[in-house]
């Protein structure tokens, strides 16, 4: 799948206790990768 940066604006991460929800983060970051 190709990403581009309109997709990555558009990303909705769900706020957890210290920041972002590290499971969401990561799995946004494989796709991109």
């Amino acid at each position: 799948m190709k990403v581009t940066p309109l997709d990555l604006r558009q990303a909705k991460l769900t706020i957890a206790f210290r920041g972002y929800d590290k499971n969401e983060v990561d799995a946004l970051l494989n796709e991109v990768a």
